[in-house]
């Protein structure tokens, strides 16, 4: 059973699932630093396949993704705000910027 399986079926109304995906983000270069294998545009189908089924039975879940196309994706009729972060991983301070970032949600607290 894949790891997303056996997370998924410990799952129950009145959870929060949170959730960081790598990003699949077209405009953007691919970090790689982590994991060689890619975070790709059917990743983001299966994640938002998996954020609907979530809502239909009443889990709340939270995810993060950079804004970009994929986000417009993902965050389709869902609650959603956007926020300023700064990444720490770059390899020169002059290279930190901020960036935006989506929060999707199915709930509204």
């Amino acid at each position: 059973m894949g790891t997303s399986r056996k997370c998924r079926s410990r799952q129950k109304k009145g959870d929060l699932v949170y959730m960081d995906p790598p990003f699949a983000v077209r405009a953007r270069r691919v970090f790689r630093q982590y994991d060689p294998s890619t975070f790709t545009s059917n990743d983001i189908s299966r994640l938002r396949d998996w954020m609907e089924r979530l809502d239909s039975e009443g889990i709340d879940f939270v995810v993060s993704y950079a804004e970009s196309d994929e986000a417009d994706i993902l965050k389709k009729h869902f609650e959603h705000r956007t926020i300023s972060v700064r990444r720490n991983i770059a390899g020169f301070a002059t290279h930190r910027v901020p960036s935006n970032e989506i929060l999707i949600s199915n709930s509204t607290a």
